[in-house]
């Protein structure tokens, strides 16, 4: 199984998953066919990214969250997490709590307007005097899996038996991570959606990412993902059930690399 770009082809590369592991997950959901090079840039042949891309609508889903003051909590300030956290506290009317290792990043987000900051996971997930009570979201933007396990390990620890907390992990990671969170925290009523991004810094400072989500389009939309993102982003992909935009977003890169390999 090979990457192609105009009559040049490539093998997967090795990333933190095996070229046999990446390629498993494509050929088994149909999500890329092919990778080729036209008259205009690389492009995706078929599967769910050509059919199902669409724009956010803002107007229509963003009475859901303007009615709703509940807090949502933003772990992961680096150069994607801290403008998507800006932009979710200055567009939307819901606080927001936020959490990063890193002393610096959270000196930052200090001062943004809207933007309460934690000392810990474990601090968000409990009340307090100057929180009335714990996040119905959850947005995790994080380096690695081991960060996401034990990011989630943690709120799993405080979740009730049953909870109707939403998490949502743009962090780019293994599509059995998504999985594995998934059905864990099913278990307590909690939906785990992955919705990786595309669009860098830039597209994180304007809004204008796009998600790769693990959902169908019927889940995007009828529950609060859709218009938590469209604060973040200008564009969702529903890329099929769990784990799927995890897979999405690692063959996205795959053709990328592949892509700047055919220059040198």
């Amino acid at each position: 199984f090979f990457l192609r770009t105009g009559n040049r082809r490539f093998p997967y590369p090795v990333t933190n998953l095996s070229h046999l592991d990446i390629e498993k997950e494509a050929r088994s959901m149909f999500w890329l066919r092919k990778v080729h090079s036209t008259s205009g840039p690389m492009s995706f042949r078929g599967g769910v990214m050509g059919r199902h891309m669409f724009s956010s609508n803002r107007a229509r889903l963003s009475s859901v969250v303007e009615k709703n003051d509940d807090p949502v909590a933003f772990l992961g300030l680096g150069n994607m997490g801290l403008p998507m956290a800006s932009n979710l506290a200055t567009k939307s009317n819901r606080p927001v709590i936020a959490f990063d290792l890193n002393e610096h990043s959270l000196k930052k987000a200090k001062e943004v307007n809207g933007i309460q900051t934690a000392t810990s996971v474990e601090s968000i997930m409990t009340t307090s005097s100057s929180q009335a009570k714990p996040p119905s979201t959850i947005i995790t933007m994080l380096p690695s899996d081991a960060a996401v396990n034990s990011v989630m390990n943690t709120i799993a620890d405080f979740l009730p038996a049953t909870s109707s907390t939403t998490i949502i992990d743009c962090s780019t990671v293994s599509p059995t991570t998504s999985r594995y969170w998934y059905e864990t925290l099913s278990s307590k009523d909690c939906l785990f959606v992955d919705a990786p991004v595309s669009g860098g810094v830039k597209g994180a400072q304007d809004g204008t990412l796009t998600f790769m989500v693990g959902s169908t389009r019927e889940t995007l939309e009828s529950t609060i993902v859709h218009s938590i993102l469209s604060f973040m982003g200008s564009r969702m992909i529903p890329c099929g059930g769990p784990g799927s935009g995890a897979a999405v977003k690692l063959c996205n890169n795959l053709a990328l690399a592949a892509q700047v390999s055919s220059f040198e």
